[in-house]
């Protein structure tokens, strides 16, 4: 038969039309797909594209004629997969697609590559003074308006960047989704405009911010509440309730506060004492290596909080993870805090998810 011969040639067999005609042979659609980790590129379907946790170019798009440079800076990010699990009892959790998560917090020194990139004159004020100086310094800043140069402070260069508000974690991730510019100025080619609008945003009317959303085109994003807590707590061999976990550690029982490297479920917080004393506290991110979520995540809890792009309350946006100065109450899955979107405090950072143009978020 037609079928049988189609099948032994490796071909997909059509369907018979009324008068005998074969229906037209349909190709599936490819196209370079990116991977914005490494740079790499490979031409396969959207579906795959999308399975691959990775970023498609477009139908009939080639890699020889499509630019998947990483950037300045690399940052790594996993696969959170398993999409349309059920929420957990807390009511977060639940994902309809798929999409990546950063593997660990921005770091100091990727944080450092952007303000070089993009605040030479600091319009939006993506530094804080509070960086170069104390305890908790971390970055300094040389120069003048429209010359100022940025560099991480020595030892602390892995360390998880803090001082940073809500605003600046999303003009970050915009300035991913642009490709990673270097022009030294917060345009809307640059940090105003991509994954969030910052252009039509009227600051007068709405100085916290509440009306911003993440945009139908994003690429780089501030996790949503619920892809946060995906990444952190959600295992699907788990069993029990809905397959969740406590703490990000892949367990139920508190994580050990101590230094790292620590074992299979430590973690940087304050259970008595400081797990990492002055004058760090913080950890290099990722350093607890053998502590990790179920995808593979390293610090969702403590270290510093994380700011999502969800909001609580009229005009503040939901933190997660608790933080080195964190008691043990503040680093499981049953807490969620709330910040003011100007916040800039020094247990206040950020990690970043990656996901497909027009994919929902739960």
């Amino acid at each position: 038969s037609v079928p049988d011969e189609c099948d032994m040639a490796f071909g997909t067999s059509q369907d018979i039309d009324s008068n005998g005609i074969p229906d037209e042979c349909l190709i599936p659609a490819i196209g370079a797909c990116c991977n914005p980790d490494d740079g790499s590129c490979t031409e396969i379907s959207p579906e795959e594209c999308a399975t691959a946790g990775n970023v498609y170019q477009g139908d009939d798009t080639t890699c020889p004629a499509t630019n998947c440079s990483a950037g300045i800076i690399t940052v790594y990010t996993l696969p959170v997969s398993d999409p349309g699990n059920l929420p957990d009892t807390t009511g977060y959790g639940a994902v309809a697609t798929q999409f990546n998560i950063g593997v660990t917090e921005i770091g100091t020194a990727q944080y450092t590559a952007f303000l070089n990139a993009v605040a030479r004159d600091d319009a939006n004020s993506l530094y804080n003074t509070n960086m170069s100086s104390g305890t908790y310094a971390c970055i300094t800043r040389s120069g003048t308006a429209g010359n100022y140069n940025y560099t991480s402070i020595a030892g602390k260069e892995n360390y998880a960047v803090h001082y940073v508000s809500w605003f600046d974690a999303v003009r970050f991730v915009n300035w991913l989704h642009n490709g990673q510019p270097d022009t030294g100025m917060q345009t809307a080619t640059t940090t105003e405009n991509g994954s969030y609008d910052l252009i039509s945003w009227d600051s007068g009317m709405d100085p916290a911010g509440s009306s911003i959303t993440r945009t139908p085109g994003a690429t780089w994003v501030l996790p949503s509440e619920d892809e946060w807590y995906k990444a952190a707590y959600y295992d699907p061999t788990a069993g029990g309730t809905g397959n969740y976990w406590t703490y990000p550690t892949t367990g139920n029982t508190l994580p050990t506060s101590e230094s790292p490297p620590g074992g299979v479920n430590s973690a940087n917080y304050r259970g008595g004492s400081y797990a990492v004393g002055p004058p760090d506290y913080y950890n290099a991110v990722g350093a607890y290596i053998q502590s990790r979520s179920y995808y593979g995540t390293f610090d969702q809890s403590g270290n510093v909080f994380e700011w999502t792009e969800t909001l609580i309350g009229a005009s503040d946006r939901v933190t997660r993870g608790g933080a080195f100065n964190s008691n043990a109450l503040g680093i499981g899955a049953s807490t969620r805090n709330g910040n003011t979107t100007v916040t800039e405090a020094m247990h206040v950072g950020f990690r970043v998810a990656r996901v497909q143009p027009g994919a929902k978020r739960n």
